[in-house]
């Protein structure tokens, strides 16, 4: 399903599934307990509805079974006798007009709720206010919502219903995020949700949505304190249901830094684990996972894991049921659009676009952007002449600003408006957008960099020792790195005994490296940079490997790989006692403390070396071998705006270079 066989043909699109399984991640969080719903022969629809909105957690996927009480639910409220039947009957009514999204009906029901037991301080009446509190913040009224929120808040302070309090905080929270791109105020109410006295399950459950949240804003560090926490109480108390839950966030934390390999083995096992696998867990797995084998070329698994995915997905209702289809559908284009089955592609984006958007909630808003980019490349590859397609780049890049929405899909669209600006000789747009994109990630990567940066400084006492540290950390062979991360995914979900704090250790080390090269990663390289802002000289270096793209379309993703690494073996024995990183894609950047003279000459033996190397390329511009281009540029830094300045001079350089026809450096 989903596949039609065509040539192969990599856009710039491959990274968009990225925020497609982060996003989703998030909306469907989920705790349930894999269908272990209680049967109640005996009892009325009323009692079973309530103890499955009970068991139900999150507003979770197994909603279509509280529906299914709905009639039942109406004809026993209308014959009830008592204000409690009615309370909770019309509590139940409410709450299945919430999870199919129809706001309105459902504070008709729950305001009246409110008419019965009114003196009553009671439980439900603080999670029916929560109910009325979300219903207003999707329909956009954030004053009400606020102020019938304080009163749900209020009530279970003063009657110290703790539990009621921290639910009312996870929901609350969701819901700003959905319905209003609230990520930090979300962030906020689950820290204060932590400051309630609770049990480790409850702690546990609150860090693993905090971590997710921490994804959103790509703060990692944070991301991978929350699932310490929770992997540490999975194991100390053996709870194998946050024990995968803990390990799917990590894993998804590893594929957000773009260690695709290292994040697809943990979710293969925890895939494995089918007896401690809720569906939700399995879903979002499975959503990860096809992203994971999309980013390395692998098309066939990813479709088979998206036709898995809708048959699993059959039974969901609501919201939940919206974002899955849209986001496979997404993923069908993609995968088409890559292998040049534009028509197809076409298809499944009409479908994506179908998904109606009933609120103007940042879920909704993250899935449309996604939809809109990919329905751009399609424009392009159809022959829509550059300057239609750019405009439309332009103005899509304009939305994602104005929403303020996750810094990836900002990324991921400012890289499409580089990539064809390049194709198409536009070396001001590519240039514009460049400085765009430098910005971005220096930004992103400010709430990463204090904590990363101490770690570097504790162990960092001067020059020698800065060097011997970098290639301790990313000198090593990738085949080391894949090892490294197998055994720590092991550890996770197999020894139960050791302590936590090993794992996190492991973590911060394999954070900075290149998952395919073993080089140093773009996070290190900008540590490195901040912490040469010290007034002494550097020269900083921008090499690309040439019509990589052709290379990649005409021999494979496979033998790309085997190119990147080649080339990075080789600036990693040329340039051995230098900084040396893999910027992106075919990207390479070093930082050297030599004087430029010394600098030229070592770029001039890597050429030699690579040319000697002989890796052939039918289809280069250039030569008939793999050849690179290069960009120098010297500077000192006394400011992050001076990295910035620095990051464009050297990338202008390498624009000369391929302007003078490649395979040559400018300085």
């Amino acid at each position: 399903m989903g596949k039609i066989k065509g040539m192969k043909n990599k856009g710039n699109l491959v990274k968009l599934a990225v925020i497609i399984a982060c996003i989703l991640s998030l909306t469907t969080f989920i705790n349930i307990k894999n269908a272990k719903f209680t049967s109640y022969e005996n009892a009325d629809s009323i009692k079973q509805a309530l103890k499955l909105i009970e068991e139900n957690k999150e507003s979770t996927m197994y909603e279509n079974r509280i529906i299914e009480h709905y009639d039942a639910i109406k004809n026993e409220v209308e014959v009830a006798i008592s204000d409690e039947e009615k309370e909770k009957g019309y509590y139940a009514l409410g709450y299945i007009e919430y999870i199919n999204e129809n706001y309105e009906e459902s504070n008709e029901y729950l305001f009246k709720a409110l008419n019965y037991r009114r003196g009553s301080k009671n439980k439900t009446k603080i999670l029916i206010y929560n109910y009325i509190a979300n219903n207003y913040l999707a329909l956009g009224n954030l004053k009400e919502s606020q102020r019938i929120f304080n009163i749900a808040e209020k009530m279970a302070i003063d009657n110290k219903h703790t539990d009621e309090l921290i639910k009312i905080y996870r929901e609350r929270a969701i819901s700003l995020v959905n319905f209003r791109n609230g990520v930090n105020d979300g962030i906020e109410l689950l820290k204060k949700s932590l400051d309630v006295k609770q049990d480790d399950i409850s702690i546990a459950e609150t860090n693993i949505l905090l971590s997710k949240m921490y994804l959103l804003i790509n703060n990692f560090h944070k991301s991978l304190k929350s699932d310490i926490k929770v992997l540490k109480i999975s194991i100390e108390d053996n709870y194998d249901d946050f024990r995968i839950k803990g390990c799917i966030n990590l894993a998804t934390n590893y594929y957000l830094q773009e260690k695709y390999e290292d994040a697809i083995n943990i979710y293969e096992k925890v895939l494995k684990e089918a007896e401690v696998l809720d569906l939700s867990d399995e879903l979002t797995t499975l959503m990860y996972s096809s992203a994971c084998y999309e980013e390395l070329g692998m098309y066939d698994k990813a479709y088979a894991i998206n036709d898995k995915i809708l048959k699993k997905s059959s039974n969901i209702v609501g919201l939940n049921k919206k974002n899955i289809l849209k986001g496979v559908y997404n993923s069908y284009a993609n995968l088409n659009l890559k292998e040049g089955n534009i028509e197809v592609a076409e298809d499944y984006i009409n479908k994506a676009k179908e998904i109606a958007s009933y609120t103007e909630s940042y879920i909704h808003n993250g899935l449309d952007l996604i939809t809109d980019n990919i329905e751009i490349g399609i424009m392009y590859k159809k022959g829509t002449p550059y300057e239609e397609v750019l405009k439309a780049y332009k103005n899509l890049h304009e939305r994602v600003s104005d929403i303020g929405i996750n810094f990836r899909v900002y990324n991921l669209i400012t890289k499409s408006v580089i990539e064809i600006s390049k194709e198409n000789n536009d070396e001001e747009t590519a240039i514009e957008y460049l400085d765009k994109n430098v910005k971005a990630i220096d930004f992103k990567n400010k709430s990463n960099l204090n904590i990363n940066t101490d770690y570097i400084i504790s162990k960092i006492k001067n020059d020698s020792i800065s060097k011997h540290l970098n290639k301790l950390r990313v000198g090593s062979s990738i085949m080391l790195l894949i090892t490294g991360i197998f055994l720590v995914a092991f550890y996770i979900i197999y020894n139960k005994n050791r302590k936590i704090n090993i794992l996190n250790s492991e973590l911060e080390t394999l954070s900075l490296t290149d998952e395919l090269t073993g080089l140093a990663n773009k996070r290190f390289l900008f540590q490195e940079l901040e912490y040469m802002i010290n007034g002494k000289s550097i020269t900083f270096i921008m090499l690309d490997v040439d019509c990589f793209k052709e290379y990649n379309d005409n021999y494979g993703h496979i033998e790309g790989d085997k190119v990147l690494k080649q080339v990075a073996d080789i600036i990693r024995a040329v340039f051995h006692d230098e900084i040396t990183c893999r910027f992106g894609g075919e990207e390479f950047s070093i930082i050297s403390k030599e004087p430029k003279d010394n600098v030229i000459e070592k770029i001039k033996e890597l050429m030699e070396k690579l040319n000697d190397l002989n890796i052939k390329h039918s289809y280069s511009k250039v030569s008939d071998r793999i050849t690179i281009s290069v960009g120098i540029e010297s500077s000192t830094l006394h400011s992050k705006d001076e990295i910035m300045s620095l990051l464009k001079a050297t990338d202008e350089k390498l624009y000369v270079s391929k302007k003078c026809g490649r395979n040559t450096y400018t300085y």
